[in-house]
């Protein structure tokens, strides 16, 4: 499984997508990373095969930690997530752009707490290839933030 990109997979899923600015992200999001300087500093634009999506596990010091989440397929990160969820009424309102933040509980802000908990140790997201990643805010030139299709979220979350 190491090194696939599953962003065909998520495609087919996303509802909206909404540019946000570097400064504007917040942990348990969903976002599309478009374009990123890298430490050699070259800037990559991420389209295509290439495209980046990220679940935000942390902001810190002008930093974002984030699983790659492309590089996860969809049932395995919906499956980890699932653990995380702890109120799904938004689910039964008439909101049809939820953000995942909505579900899952408030933990701290860097995601240390995340990490610790339910990143660091678990064996299904290390077989995807450790999709962990730190991206700098700065260096991010170009992001979105991602809306998935509401149906997905009560096919995985709603009360069945």
């Amino acid at each position: 499984m190491e090194g696939r990109n599953f962003i065909r997979d998520y495609e087919k899923i996303i509802q909206k997508e909404q540019k946000v600015q570097s400064n504007r992200l917040y942990p348990h999001r969903l976002y599309r990373l478009y374009n990123y300087e890298y430490k050699d500093g070259n800037s990559e634009t991420l389209r295509g095969n290439d495209a980046t999506l990220l679940f935000c596990t942390g902001i810190y010091e002008n930093k974002m930690s984030a699983l790659k989440i492309s590089m996860i397929q969809p049932d395995i990160f919906f499956n980890w997530f699932k653990k995380l969820i702890k109120n799904n009424e938004i689910l039964e309102t008439d909101e049809t752009l939820i953000r995942l933040d909505k579900l899952s509980p408030k933990l701290d802000r860097g995601g240390k707490r995340l990490w610790e908990g339910y990143i660091q140790n678990n064996v299904s997201l290390k077989k995807m290839g450790n999709p962990y990643r730190t991206y700098n805010l700065n260096k991010i030139s170009y992001i979105a933030e991602i809306y998935l299709k509401k149906q997905v979220l009560v096919d995985y979350y709603g009360d069945n």
